[in-house]
């Protein structure tokens, strides 16, 4: 199960960052996720998305992770930060299917966004 590999993955390296991704087909842009939503328990990441994605002209913050894996997956890494790790940081980012059309705008934004990330974390 995806969640019990991250949960292990964290115990093991304490990373001060952890961005985890997922695509979304349907999404036309990167999707910085805000919060997760499980048995109507929101926990929401503690990062400024606002500051994060700021001027980023192919990234918008989403408040809905889905409804399957990567809602799962993201809600049991921000409940294991905010019990666990409460000083370490996380994030989920949606991607879209990549064309040839959008790919490169999606990366620079991409590259950006962890630029950014790293910057703020330090």
């Amino acid at each position: 199960m995806a969640r019990d590999i991250i949960i292990a993955k964290l115990e093991q390296t304490q990373p001060d960052l952890l961005v985890c991704c997922g695509m979304a087909e349907a999404r036309s842009q990167l999707n910085v996720e805000a919060q997760a939503v499980v048995s109507n328990v929101v926990l929401a990441t503690k990062l400024d998305l606002k500051q994060l994605t700021f001027g980023l002209n192919h990234t918008v913050i989403s408040y809905d992770a889905g409804r399957f894996v990567c809602n799962s997956l993201y809600h049991a890494m921000l409940d294991y930060l905010k019990s666990c790790a409460p000083y370490q940081n996380g994030l989920f980012v949606h991607v879209p299917l990549l064309t040839a059309q959008n790919w490169e705008p999606i990366a620079a934004d991409f590259r950006q966004l962890l630029e950014r990330l790293l910057t703020l974390n330090h």
